[in-house]
């Protein structure tokens, strides 16, 4: 079985409890862990504040050397997200991922509108202003809503319920997710709305075409075995 999640959005400093709950979840040597993007926010707060972060030495230590596929995401580029892991095999990261030619992951954020170009020049940018101007930078993406506050997070604590609603930028991601699971033959697991939900359609008998998990913060993940379903955290 696969066990699915994405945007844990953890800063350097802790992991949030939820990554706990769902890793203790998976039997080892028979479910399989797979991260769709935006799990540690090194955007914006930049590579260097994740190189000795508890979050990650927390979060290797509960993998235990479990396989952990880990997808990249707009806050956590291929490139840093590969270098920082490069010493533990058991994580395995990748910018999409396709399973067995059934199941594909992606984040989704290359699919929206405004990351499709953000994407390419990001990483540089926050790495430029970490190095030059951090406080001004962290204090205007603290503004911005990118840094969580402590309050913010706080709000938040307590069983499952989503805070983002359906959109139009949701319905951009999926409409391309639909798109390219239908040009491919496969079901396109994507992360990045953080607006969970699952289209199926009957073809053949009734099959998964989309499935989004939402945001793990919110206690939404996915487990696929021969279908997907949405689950929710106590």
């Amino acid at each position: 079985m696969l066990i699915v999640s994405s945007d844990w959005h953890c800063q350097p400093e802790e992991l949030i409890p939820q990554v706990r709950e769902l890793i203790e979840k998976a039997k080892p040597g028979k479910d399989i862990l797979v991260g769709v993007g935006d799990l540690f926010n090194f955007l914006p707060m930049g590579k260097d504040k994740f190189k000795n972060s508890k979050a990650i030495d927390d979060f290797t230590k509960l993998l235990g050397g479990q396989t952990f596929y880990y997808v990249a995401g707009k806050h956590d580029p291929y490139p840093w997200v590969k270098e920082r892991f490069r010493d533990y095999p058991n994580i395995i990261v990748a910018r999409t991922l396709n399973f067995e030619d059934r199941w594909y992951f992606r984040h989704g954020h290359g699919w929206s509108i405004d990351w499709w170009l953000l994407r390419h020049f990001a990483s540089h940018f926050v790495e430029f202003m970490t190095e030059h101007f951090p406080r001004p930078w962290y204090w205007f993406s603290r503004k911005m809503g990118w840094i969580p506050s402590k309050q913010k997070e706080d709000l938040y604590i307590g069983g499952p319920r989503e805070r983002q609603k359906y959109d139009d930028k949701v319905g951009i991601v999926w409409m391309n997710a639909i798109q390219h699971a239908q040009h491919n033959n496969l079901a396109v697991i994507v992360g990045h709305t953080h607006c969970s939900g699952i289209l199926k359609r009957a073809m053949n008998g009734i099959k998964t075409v989309i499935a989004d998990g939402g945001n793990l913060g919110d206690g939404t993940y996915l487990l696929i075995d021969d279908d997907v379903r949405l689950c929710t955290l106590p």
